[in-house]
């Protein structure tokens, strides 16, 4: 996103203009449908939230698109931070969990 990854496959072949692209398209359309928050995979190289592997190694940061749904104002929660997503039902959605 910030020109400081690259997504390969096995074979070497860069793959990041895709992921990007395909990421594009994604947040036009969360933005078409107003979603407000995201739970994304962990250590994903396009979801990952607080982790992602970068060169066979896991690193700290973001993947992709959970980047730039976070820029774009979205929530992004991980799918191993339940409570999180606890707490935002309860104070967004005024829901009992």
């Amino acid at each position: 996103l910030d020109g400081m990854g690259r997504l390969e496959n096995r074979l070497g072949e860069d793959l990041t203009a895709s992921l990007i692209e395909g990421s594009r398209r994604l947040m036009d359309l969360l933005r078409g449908a107003e979603i407000s928050l995201v739970v994304l995979k962990e250590r994903s190289p396009s979801c990952g939230c607080r982790q992602v592997h970068r060169q066979g190694t896991l690193v700290e940061g973001r993947g992709v698109f959970s980047a730039m749904a976070q820029r774009s104002g979205i929530m992004v929660v991980s799918d191993e931070e339940p409570q999180r997503l606890a707490e935002w039902i309860r104070t967004t959605a005024g829901e009992k969990v």
